[in-house]
């Protein structure tokens, strides 16, 4: 998992209120080796893949509050393991978080909407 490709650069969420759903959330180990805690936001499928929303729990030093990161959810063979894969499509970064977006219009506060 790589947070800085996976993170939606341009666009942040803020709450506009508790959710209605107790957050889940989950830990996931990170490139460098390090767990980092997310709240699950949504699940959502695109061009036949699954795709996880995920929002950081405490941003690292540096980082921007409210960025989503967008991972592919891979099932392996067999055993049915989910893995979280890195998304190196722009297109399909933008595409995703656009429909998180339309879902999500009245729950969240968006940075650069009107």
């Amino acid at each position: 998992m790589t947070m800085d490709k996976n993170s939606i650069t341009d666009d942040h969420i803020l709450s506009d209120g508790p959710l209605e759903h107790d957050p889940s959330i989950m830990t996931l180990q990170a490139e460098d080796g390090r767990n980092v805690d997310f709240e699950f936001l949504d699940l959502i499928q695109y061009g036949g893949e699954s795709y996880v929303v995920l929002l950081p729990v405490d941003e690292g030093e540096g980082e921007e509050s409210g960025k989503v990161v967008i991972l592919r959810i891979d099932v392996s063979g067999d055993s049915e393991e989910e893995s979280y894969v890195r998304v190196d499509s722009d297109h399909t970064l933008h595409a995703v978080f656009g429909i998180f977006r339309e879902k999500f219009r009245g729950k969240f506060h968006f940075t650069g909407e009107d």
